[in-house]
C-alpha cells in the first residue's frame, strides 16, 4: 500500500514580505492575494478600495520585486517560504 500527500503550497507571512521586499502593509497584502489569484477587480473588492487604487498597489508591488507577471510574482513568493 503507497500512500502520497500532497499539501497546498503556502505563502509567506505578510510581515516576512514587508522585511525582504520592503513593501507597504498594504502591498503586502495584495501581493499574497495577487500570488492566490486574484484579479484587480477581486483585490479591490475583498479590500474596500476602488479599482484605480487596487491597481496602484499591483503596480508598486510588480516594481518593488522587479517582476511582470503574477505567475512570476507567485513563483517569487513561494520560493521566499
Amino acid at each position: 500500500v503507497s500512500v502520497t500527500v500532497e499539501t497546498a503550497p503556502t505563502l509567506p507571512p505578510p510581515d516576512a514580505l514587508r522585511d525582504r521586499y520592503g513593501l507597504t502593509r498594504r502591498e503586502a497584502e495584495v501581493a499574497l492575494l495577487l500570488a492566490e489569484g486574484h484579479s484587480n477587480a477581486a483585490l479591490a473588492d475583498r479590500l474596500c478600495i476602488s479599482p484605480h487604487t487596487a491597481r496602484h498597489h499591483t503596480e508598486q508591488v510588480f516594481a518593488k520585486l522587479a517582476l511582470r507577471s503574477r505567475k512570476a510574482l507567485a513563483l517569487t513568493l513561494l520560493q521566499a517560504v
